[in-house]
């Protein structure tokens, strides 16, 4: 191939413009799969920089207000493979495209007990019963165990596993196994670690870890779940703090670290740790949250603890 883009001269791609023309002379959308351009991404890595996404995103709708309607959808699956390079590592992202890309009997059987999985977990959430919640935990179980017996890409084995460990912290809160909850966040723990850092699914593995401590934690009284909740919800802070990611999530973690070092308080009667949880306090309101009603009640009590303590901003 003489008119390779990807060894055009002049180097790496110097704008959008550029990796538009390279989408625009790709024969299908089978390529994006292809060898070439998953080595072609690893050579560019500056591209997949979060700078870039209104960028990104300005030229697409230009193209869409354009009517340029081929060019607009492979543009199109581009975007969403740069975000997921991004989100999940380079390979795992082209490893998944390419299933999906396949249309095989396997992928379109996971889609469909992915699919009836999440109806389950529909199911418990508007009637919340047992049963339902038992129905949607064999779900997950079933679609987990599908996944690996059609050596799905690591991504769709990561993603059913995930909903599957949310599955059996929603049954630990309900039917308190500790098998449900050590298992369940063992496996959050284990993903978070293989997953990119500013990754969209691995805010989601720490966050629901740091609620399993936390339940652990408000069940047993327990000081050492206390800190691991705590040790999560600050990691979210720390590692994603800034990065213009899920901000929503983000801001919620910096509220549960705050409520989790309240309760560590109110385990130690430590001054230290009320006013830490001062400090947490004053950085979640920074963002100007929106307060669930529902949470209103300790969030009087830490401030009249802090009044008390004549630690009151």
């Amino acid at each position: 191939m003489t008119d390779n883009p990807i060894k055009a001269e002049g180097g790496p791609f110097a704008s959008i413009a550029d990796a538009l023309v390279y989408i625009d002379v790709a024969p299908s959308l089978g390529a994006y799969g292809g060898a070439e351009l998953r080595a072609w991404v690893k050579a560019h890595p500056y591209l997949l920089d979060p700078v870039l996404d209104q960028t990104f995103k300005a030229v697409l709708q230009s193209v869409k207000d354009a009517e340029e309607t081929r060019q607009a959808a492979l543009f199109g699956v581009y975007v969403q493979l740069r975000e997921d390079c991004r989100d999940y590592g380079i390979d795992a992202a082209f490893d998944d495209f390419a299933w999906e890309a396949a249309e095989t009997q396997a992928a379109d059987a996971l889609r469909r007990i992915r699919s009836e999985a999440l109806n389950a977990e529909k199911d418990y959430s508007r009637t919340r019963s047992v049963q339902a919640l038992e129905n949607a935990v064999l779900s997950w179980d079933h679609a987990e165990k599908a996944a690996a017996d059609a050596n799905a890409p690591w991504l769709v084995r990561t993603d059913f596993a995930v909903f599957r460990s949310i599955a059996y912290l929603k049954r630990y809160r309900v039917m308190h196994r500790q098998a449900d909850s050590d298992n369940a966040i063992r496996t959050l723990d284990a993903l978070a670690s293989q997953l990119p850092l500013a990754s969209g699914l691995r805010l989601t593995c720490l966050i629901n870890a740091g609620i399993g401590w936390r339940d652990q934690a408000s069940r047993e009284q327990s000081r050492e779940a206390l800190d691991q909740a705590i040790q999560r919800f600050t990691q979210v802070v720390n590692d994603y703090q800034g990065t213009g990611r899920t901000d929503t999530q983000v801001v919620g973690a910096f509220g549960d670290r705050c409520r989790c070092l309240f309760l560590r308080y109110q385990l130690t009667g430590s001054t230290e740790d009320l006013r830490e949880a001062g400090r947490a306090y004053e950085a979640w309101l920074a963002f100007k949250p929106e307060i669930d009603p529902r949470e209103a009640d300790w969030q009087a009590e830490l401030a009249a603890e802090l009044a008390g303590h004549g630690m009151a901003s």
